[in-house]
């Protein structure tokens, strides 16, 4: 060994140019002059100042990318072979150049770059046109320094895939179910039962409801199964229609692209849906039966929350429930972009089956209809993708060709599409978006059809809504226009919304100006203007309130005022107004609850109403009443919503609303008042009290960082690092920790006569720790344990603490006497330490 280390030692100095001896005394030189010296080699070590073969480490960017064979001589490099060596480098633009040029007979090995410390960034490097290297003989490296022209460019991100979840199979059961009536009205119920059976990448969903007025119905029934880049699905589901034409259902299988795995993916929006409400409202959307959104708007022209909505082109009914009057259902026609392709990337989509007309049954009524759907989009560039798109039956079929532009916060997207049968459709929508003042989101749609009849192909949905209202999909031509422009003033809000639409003979529009303007900001008080004109197809409405606000702990008090006119109203028939108290409880029973009540005055009629709702870990739910003062019209309606899992071996209940995937945190403690908060990329999303499971749901096609924080009053010993889980639909994942209690203790290390005993190594079980020059120590071990205590010198002492009294997790046991003692013989690890002087 000390041979080797003398070769490295002197063929280093022999790569610097040997080493340095006196001169001989016979030398001539002038007097007072320094003896001059002599450069060789040592004797024997001559043949290290020839050319020697090296195995050296490469590093590129301060990163170890494997080996090279080079022949090396002092002020020489050669690699022996540089082809190979340049595959090896990663992110190089130009691989035949930077060969040529590493593969040079004479490189210059720049040792003045050489860092003689570990910090390798702050060493002069040199600049080269091409590439360079830095050779470190002592260290046996050689870094690689490429020119930038000769590299890649990274992404931000990099695209991947995330990893697959675990192959357990799991059931996540999403239950909805809601009653409402009036007096002498019958109960209406609906009852929806989503079912997701997830095994790995592959899933089963289902979802099934029974309504009074419909009966049970099945909307889908398919499996799943997720591939790097793919899509693989077969059974009853929906494919997506174009912006034109509706969705429609098949039984069938289908292949498609998808980026829902890709850490890198990004989306688009959809078109604007836009209403007119007379007064504040509840808006449900809804998708095929389905409440996809049900969120409480203002008067006025409103612009909905469409981002529950699925991808796809389909009609959705737009169920609007004001706090007074009839409630009314409009229809409209909904699209959204399906995810834009990576830059340069293709993506597609194939469908092929059966026409489904219905919805009734398992299934429902499987025609004998040929149906297919296929579709291909290509990213060009960052700013501009192209798409075709090919749907039909055996007796109609439409073709599509269309492209999207993205040009800073502006997207523009248009499609043509002609049918067999002479039908030619248009599309356009243009928006901005981002944090500019302005915004603009216009859409288009016209569609022509000679000789009438169906665009595509009829089907009958039974939706639930009172009646059972039946629909047919745009069964015609039709032309629809919606859109909003807004801009920003201060904290307020102009805007210019509209929408007109026109099918069969009909014709419906509205459009105007709508102002939002804060009055006043004092404290906790908020006075806002909210104010419309609008003019529409049944004539002329205008619309001025003021809104008062005062929050104060748990307690919100709202106080509106408003005057709406409009044809066939009066002065005192258009005079709102209200007030109302929330009040909120945050633990009742372990649920948080909020109750509110108020009196509202609004097309002439005042009315009572209050609202109950509550949210738990396990579900939540609500119940509403209206009573008008007047009349005996008491109206109700009540909901509950919870997810039932299975998997990991146990059945929970959980309020399911965050997601389609889930993980269980269980924390096993013996502390009895064990709390853990559950922190979900540093999110607290719960708590874990000891020995009890906590359910989180989730989005899925994510991957999260897990890790648990000690929040009760006793302390505890855990794993405290964050554990990485993958989660794709229908994923149920168990993370378990283990906690033991554990007390501080404090105290000093003494021997038998007074003296302390400095720097001794500390241990109990697992536990470590070390005493400090004056013999003070903390450890954090269990009660009970017994300190084994290594001094310096060899000697070991045990002491027990078994008497110790910890108040609120520590204990003070003051000087603790370490009579050393002799380790056993059998026992190695016990035996004293000895040094051993070279």
């Amino acid at each position: 060994m000390v041979r080797a280390y003398l070769l490295v030692a002197v063929g280093s100095m022999a790569m610097a140019g040997g080493v340095a001896e006196p001169a001989k005394a016979e030398a001539p030189r002038r007097a007072g002059a320094p003896p001059p010296i002599k450069v060789s080699a040592p004797p024997g070590f001559e043949d290290l100042t020839g050319p020697q073969q090296v195995v050296l480490d490469v590093y590129m960017g301060g990163v170890r990318i494997g080996e090279a064979a080079a022949v090396v001589r002092p002020g020489h490099f050669r690699f022996v072979d540089a082809q190979a060596l340049v595959e090896s480098l990663p992110d190089i633009s130009d691989r035949p150049r930077l060969t040529a040029a590493l593969g040079a007979p004479d490189l210059d090995p720049h040792p003045e770059a050489v860092c003689l410390g570990e910090g390798q960034d702050s060493c002069p490097r040199p600049k080269p046109d091409v590439v360079a290297i830095v050779y470190d003989p002592a260290r046996y490296r050689v870094d690689i320094l490429v020119a930038p022209r000769f590299l890649t460019l990274k992404a931000a991100v990099r695209m991947q895939n995330l990893p697959p979840p675990a192959e357990t199979p799991a059931l996540i059961n999403f239950l909805t179910g809601t009653i409402s009536g009036s007096r002498g009205e019958p109960t209406q119920y609906f009852v929806q039962d989503t079912a997701l059976i997830g095994i790995g990448t592959g899933r089963i969903r289902g979802t099934f409801q029974q309504a009074s007025y419909s009966g049970f119905q099945t909307d889908t029934l398919a499996g799943e199964l997720d591939r790097p880049g793919l899509r693989y699905r077969a059974g009853a589901f929906w494919i997506p229609g174009n912006v034109l034409l509706d969705r429609v259902k098949m039984v069938g299988m289908g292949l498609s692209t998808q980026f829902s795995t890709r850490l890198d993916r990004d989306q688009l929006t959809g078109s604007p849906l836009i209403v007119f409400l007379e007064q504040r409202a509840r808006v449900d959307i809804l998708v095929n039966g389905n409440i996809m959104s049900s969120l409480m708007y203002e008067a006025g022209n409103q612009a909905l929350d469409t981002s529950a909505l699925p991808d796809g082109s389909y009609t959705v009914i737009l169920r609007i429930i004001p706090a007074a009057g009839a409630a009314r259902e409009e229809q409209r026609f909904f699209s959204r972009s399906a995810t834009l392709p990576m830059a340069g990337h293709d993506s597609f989509f194939l469908y092929a089956g059966a026409l489904v007309r219905n919805n009734q049954g398992l299934i429902g009524d499987v025609t004998n209809t040929p149906l297919f759907q296929g579709s291909w989009a290509r990213r060009i560039s960052t700013g501009l993708a192209v798409n075709l798109g090919l749907i039909g039956t055996d007796t109609r079929q439409w073709a599509s060709a269309g492209a999207t532009v993205l040009k800073g916060d502006w997207q523009l997207d248009g499609s043509v599409h002609v049918s067999n049968k002479g039908g030619l459709g248009i599309y356009g929508h243009l928006s901005r978006s981002g944090t500019g003042r302005l915004t603009f989101d216009l859409d288009g749609r016209r569609v022509s059809n000679p000789g009438g009849g169906p665009l595509f192909a009829t089907t009958e949905i039974v939706l639930p809504a009172s009646g059972g209202l039946e629909y047919r999909p745009y069964s015609g031509a039709y032309t629809q226009l919606s859109g909003a422009i807004g801009y920003r003033i201060g904290e307020g809000r102009l805007s210019l919304v509209g929408t007109y639409r026109r099918q069969e003979g009909s014709r419906d529009y509205s459009v105007g100006p709508a102002l939002y303007m804060p009055v006043v900001r004092w404290r906790r008080a908020m006075l806002d203007l909210n104010a419309t004109y609008t003019k529409t197809s049944l004539g002329t409405q205008a619309y001025v309130g003021l809104s008062l606000i005062v929050t104060r702990p748990r307690t919100t008090y709202t106080a509106t005022g408003a005057g709406q006119f409009g044809p066939g109203r009066g002065f005192e028939d258009g005079l709102q107004g209200g007030i109302n108290v929330s009040r909120r409880f945050d633990d009742v029973s372990g649920a948080q609850v909020q109750a509110d009540v108020g009196v509202q005055h609004a097309n002439g009629i005042t009315y009572a109403q209050a609202q109950l709702q509550a949210r738990s870990d396990i579900g939540g739910g609500n119940v509403n009443f209206v009573q008008p003062f007047d009349s005996r019209d008491f109206q109700y309606g009540a909901s509950l919503n919870t997810a039932l899992v299975v998997g990991q071996g146990g059945l929970r209940f959980n309020e399911g609303r965050n997601g389609d995937a889930m993980i269980v945190v269980h924390v096993d403690s013996a502390i009895p008042d064990a709390a853990f908060e559950v922190l979900v990329d540093n999110r607290p999303m719960g708590m874990a009290n000891g020995g009890e499971d906590l359910t989180v749901t989730l989005p899925s096609y994510r991957a999260y960082d897990v890790r648990v924080r000690a929040r009760g009053g006793s302390l505890s010993d855990y794993d405290a690092k964050s554990r990485q889980v993958t989660l794709y639909p229908g994923s149920v994942v168990r993370l378990a920790w283990n906690a033991r209690p554990v007390t501080a203790v404090f105290g000093r290390l003494v021997q038998p006569g007074g003296a302390p005993i400095a720097k001794a190594d500390i241990s109990a079980g697992g536990d470590l720790a070390q005493s400090d020059e004056r013999g003070n120590f903390l450890i954090q071990t269990s009660r009970g344990a017994t300190l084994v205590v290594r001094m310096r010198g060899g000697s070991v002492c045990k002491v027990g603490l078994d008497a110790i009294q910890p108040i609120d997790g520590y204990a003070a046991v003051g000087d603790l006497l370490c009579q050393p003692t002799i380790a056993s013989a059998d026992d190695p690890s016990q035996q004293p330490q000895t040094e051993v002087n070279p």
